[in-house]
């Protein structure tokens, strides 16, 4: 990926934002199972972005996870008993994945 402006270059905490995911789920009314995977669970595609601070970082977490809860919400009217998981991977050198898994 390439870019024409970089904001910082702060360090990317993976787990720390897969933990404030989980804890945004949380406070919309998912229950976390954090024995989901890309393999055992629904998820809409990943959104695939570059992350250059953990502030615009937890902005996107919180984002995906709205978004999932918004469209489940949509389809079944409620999230209540929805199990949700939150994993982020690196794509290439600025690029991550975030994934809202659900079930």
């Amino acid at each position: 990926m390439r870019y024409l402006c970089r904001p910082t270059d702060e360090t990317i905490d993976i787990a720390a934002l897969e933990a404030y995911g989980r804890a945004y789920a949380t406070s919309l009314g998912f229950t976390i199972d954090t024995t989901m995977t890309l393999e055992n669970s629904s998820y809409y595609p990943g959104d695939r972005v570059p992350l250059w601070s953990m502030e615009d970082a937890r902005r996107l977490v919180r984002d995906n996870v709205r978004a999932t809860a918004s469209n489940l919400i949509a389809c079944d009217g409620s999230i209540e008993g929805f199990r949700s998981n939150i994993l982020i991977e690196k794509d290439g050198e600025d690029g991550y994945v975030i994934w809202v898994m659900y079930g």
